[in-house]
Order: C-alpha cells, then sequence, then structure tokens
C-alpha cells in the first residue's frame, strides 16, 4: 500500500470518527499532515483524490468540505499505485541515467521526432489545449527513454509516464494543466534539454533534467 493510498485511509477513518456530514469543513491541510503524521506533499496528493472521488470539494480561499461520506472500502483508492514524490523520484533518476550512460546513442531521427513533440507542445500552450500539450510533452519523453536501446529500460520509463498522465495529471492534479506559468517554464526547459542533446553535452543535459523535475515539484507543491 503506498503512502498516499494509507493517507487517504486515514482521512476517510477521521471523516467518520469525527462524524462530520456532508457539507462540513475538514480540518485545514496543517492540522491533518499532524494528526496523520504524513507530510504535506502526499497530504494534498490524498486530497486531490478524495476530489477525484467525489468525497470532498475544495472552496478557493476556505478549505475542504465533505460532500459524500466514505464508506469503510474506498475500492478506488486501490488504484494509486506509487506515491508522487517516488514516481518524480524515480523519474528523475532514469532521465539521468540516460543523460550519463547514452547520450551518445541518440540519433537524427531521435532529436528530429523530439523537435516535432516539442513543437507540438509550443503550438498547444499557445492554443491552450493544455492536455494535448502533455500528450505531446509524454511522446518527448518516450522518444528520449529510447536512447537506452534496453526495452526493459524503455517499458519501464513508458509505464510511469503513462501512470503520472493517467493517474496525476489527468485525475489528481488536473487542475494544474492550465496553469500557464508553469507550462511555458516547462516548454523552456524541453528546449533546454533537446539543445543539450543536440551538443552531447551531458553536464548540462543532467542540469536541464534536474530543472524540470524541480519544476514540477515546485508546481504541485505550490
Amino acid at each position: 500500500m503506498s503512502k498516499v493510498h494509507e493517507t487517504v485511509k486515514e482521512i476517510e477513518r477521521l471523516i467518520r470518527e469525527m462524524n462530520l456530514k456532508e457539507g462540513d469543513r475538514l480540518p485545514p491541510e496543517r492540522e491533518l499532515c499532524e494528526k496523520i503524521g504524513a507530510s504535506r506533499i502526499i497530504v494534498r496528493e490524498a486530497l486531490s483524490f478524495l476530489k477525484a472521488s467525489g468525497i470532498i470539494k475544495s472552496r478557493r480561499g476556505s478549505g475542504n468540505y465533505v460532500i459524500k461520506i466514505p464508506s469503510e472500502e474506498n475500492k478506488q483508492s486501490k488504484l494509486l499505485a506509487y506515491d508522487l514524490d517516488e514516481l518524480i523520484i524515480a523519474r528523475e533518476f532514469l532521465d539521468k541515467a540516460i543523460a550519463e550512460f547514452y547520450i551518445s546513442n541518440f540519433s537524427l531521427q531521435m532529436i528530429q521526432d523530439m523537435e516535432h513533440h516539442l513543437s507540438l507542445m509550443k503550438e498547444y500552450f499557445e492554443q491552450k489545449k493544455f492536455r494535448a500539450l502533455t500528450e505531446s510533452d509524454v511522446m518527448f519523453h518516450k522518444v528520449y527513454a529510447k536512447a537506452a536501446r534496453n526495452s526493459i529500460i524503455f517499458h519501464l520509463m513508458e509505464n510511469l509516464l503513462d501512470y503520472m498522465k493517467s493517474r496525476v495529471w489527468y485525475v489528481l492534479k488536473k487542475d494544474y494543466l492550465a496553469d500557464s506559468d508553469y507550462q511555458k517554464r516547462s516548454i523552456e526547459i524541453h528546449e533546454e534539454i533537446l539543445r543539450s542533446i543536440i551538443s552531447n553535452d551531458k553536464k548540462r543535459l543532467i542540469e536541464s533534467i534536474e530543472k524540470h523535475y524541480k519544476n514540477i515539484l515546485d508546481h504541485l507543491n505550490s
């Protein structure tokens, strides 16, 4: 059971034990962290999942409110296979490993494919089609993963990318996709990643990857 899954169950337990009714306000995030003994990012992920599950609703500037009393067994919470922080750490580790050991494996065709997906990201950004932008972002990273020229590494990265797209960006954090400032920074960092690959600059590529994942974490923690 992931940390987020455990935290979802703990918040559901608190709702029942505190006898909260539909329309009642949940304790603030800081208090939930203290009661449950979980980090803020884990509590936020759990709250995002409960919003997506229709258990709670967020009101800007007011907090989170119960809109449905959770049952003892919320089967949907079992969909949380990975914690977000561990997912991002794993992706960054694999991306940096490819930069360290396989930077010379990027072919002209792979670079052209990455340029194509980056071009689409820019186009969708201008059109404010953030879901399509995310699809192109994922494709950019799938091409990047091919540089390992190892089917196991590729499929591992592919699974992590698809999980993050379908479970995180499209469900838990779907409201975050429309943040133009974040998406603009993300595109700029993808440009840095591609320039580093073209110039075969390993040090710069690793720095760009670190910046990429810091940008994601900073955004999700904001």
